[in-house]
């Protein structure tokens, strides 16, 4: 649903509606994009909401299902396929008025708490966690992409890893996660309503009219 918000909304109403002190989510892109993602939904597998994402990852895998919504790290738990594995970016929405070719996803990182009593020493491990052969080591054993520059080569990556860096380095823009762009409450109104949209129990504007109290919610403290 975020990516679906992202590129038929506006980025400045998404700007304000993300923000809790502004957010109203009164806009009617917000119900064409769930109209679009309603549409999908004969393309889905049965009773889709009691799929977990490990289970469509295997039947993916195994070759039960075409295509499969992935972050670009789980290349390397697909393991060896018996087809040609490919990938794309979420296709562009026609008439959408967002951008529609930034990637949905966020970077991970590290912090260190001011309160701990070494911080010279936790310094010095991030600094080695992010030098170019722990880079290279995540990348091997794990499947995760360092930022480090060069850690992600040939010798330590399939063809369709390098296409999934390379397309993470060519986007202009990132998207965040959803559920990490909001409010947790407006968040929790949002994918429990599109649960029961796919299960056919709200539409799109019920959804949104729990949304939007959410946010009435969440802005009304946040102006306190």
């Amino acid at each position: 649903m975020g990516t679906l918000n992202q590129r038929l909304v506006s980025p400045e109403v998404l700007a304000m509606d993300y923000n809790r002190k502004t957010g109203k989510f009164k806009d009617d892109d917000y119900i064409k994009a769930l109209e679009k993602f309603q549409e999908l939904l004969p393309y889905f597998n049965k009773n889709t909401n009691s799929i977990d994402h490990e289970y469509a990852r295997q039947q993916f895998s195994n070759g039960k299902a075409p295509m499969f919504y992935a972050e670009t790290a789980e290349i390397m738990l697909f393991g060896p396929t018996k087809f040609e594995l490919g990938m794309f970016n979420f296709p562009e929405v026609e008439g959408g008025k967002g951008n529609q070719t930034n990637l949905t996803g966020s970077p991970e990182g590290f912090m260190i708490s001011s309160k701990t009593k070494h911080p010279k020493e936790a310094m010095e491990f991030l600094k080695f966690l992010t030098t170019k052969n722990m880079g290279e080591k995540l990348v091997t054993d794990v499947g995760k992409y360092s930022a480090v520059k060069g850690t992600v080569n040939e010798n330590n990556s399939s063809p369709e890893q390098l296409e999934a860096v390379q397309s993470i380095l060519n986007a202009k823009e990132m998207a965040p996660w959803f559920d990490m762009s909001i409010d947790a409450r407006i968040a929790d109104a949002y994918l429990t309503g599109t649960q029961m949209m796919l299960n056919g129990d709200k539409t799109p504007k019920q959804i949104m009219r729990d949304v939007q109290k959410a946010a009435d919610t969440v802005r009304f403290e946040a102006g306190k």
